[in-house]
């Protein structure tokens, strides 16, 4: 027999939080065309408003082989804060990039080392931007491969409101819908719902390399690029009722395009 808790089995509860889930991810048109900023044509190019007139810099955790989205940045005036500490240094140099080797973490820690392996140190993010000189407005573009959800929950709120926009690529949401991993619902729960408080979703983007996981009458991308922004630059918000976007573009060859009719 299922547990029952206040009158909901379990898997009821989970059903009522992942629609929570759906719902706090559910775009909105907020009065800005959207523009393609990183790789043009596939993986590392995300969508992002119009609206960059005032950030002064961008933070990006997670270094891979290519900085489109940094150099796209650097064309606008918006001087770049690196962080990985799996990496010996990004894979483009210039006078507005500055890289730390670390990881982004929940805390603090120094490295470790051990007979068989070794962890790069790694910095909380408020700690990050308290090293990293800025005025102005930020924009955070986040890929750190399933801890942005620990990254996000430790921090404060005010610290979150510094940044504009936010983009970032969420891991493991196909989780909510495996019942072995079911569990992870909770903290992507609690990770998003603090992000509502003070931004919006503009933009909803599946990467195409990852599964679908179907669950009862849900459809749950493995992976999504979500694109945040703060609500006070938000204007005449409208319900967003078409996806993909004209300028979206699968994340690799071969891996068509995922479609969210059912999301929206």
């Amino acid at each position: 027999m299922k547990k029952n808790i206040f009158g909901l089995t379990k898997k009821r509860r989970c059903m009522v939080r992942l629609q929570e889930i759906i719902n706090f991810l559910r775009p909105i048109d907020a009065g800005y065309e959207l523009i393609r900023l990183g790789n043009p044509d596939g993986d590392g190019g995300y969508l992002v408003p119009d609206d960059l007139d005032g950030i002064s810099h961008c933070f990006s955790p997670g270094v891979d082989k290519m900085a489109d989205f940094e150099k796209d940045m650097i064309k606008r005036g918006i001087a770049c804060y690196l962080a990985d500490g799996t990496v010996d240094a990004p894979p483009v140099q210039d006078e507005m990039i500055n890289f730390t080797q670390k990881n982004l973490g929940s805390e603090d820690t120094s490295p470790k080392e051990t007979e068989l392996s070794s962890s790069p140190p790694t910095m909380r993010l408020d700690t990050w931007m308290k090293e990293s000189p800025y005025t102005g407005d930020l924009i955070l573009q986040m890929d750190i491969e399933g801890h942005e959800y620990e990254v996000l929950n430790s921090v404060q709120n005010e610290i979150l409101r510094k940044f504009r926009i936010i983009v970032i690529e969420l891991h493991g949401m196909g989780d909510l819908v495996r019942r072995k991993r079911r569990s992870k619902d909770r903290i992507i729960y609690e990770v998003l719902r603090k992000l509502s408080t003070d931004f919006s979703v503009v933009h909803v983007h599946p990467n195409s390399v990852a599964a679908i996981k179907l669950w009862e009458n849900y459809e749950i991308p493995g992976l999504l690029e979500i694109t945040f922004l703060r609500k006070d630059r938000i204007h005449n918000p409208k319900p967003i009722k078409k996806l993909p976007h004209p300028l979206d573009r699968p994340n690799m060859p071969g891996h068509p395009e995922i479609s969210l009719d059912k999301f929206l």
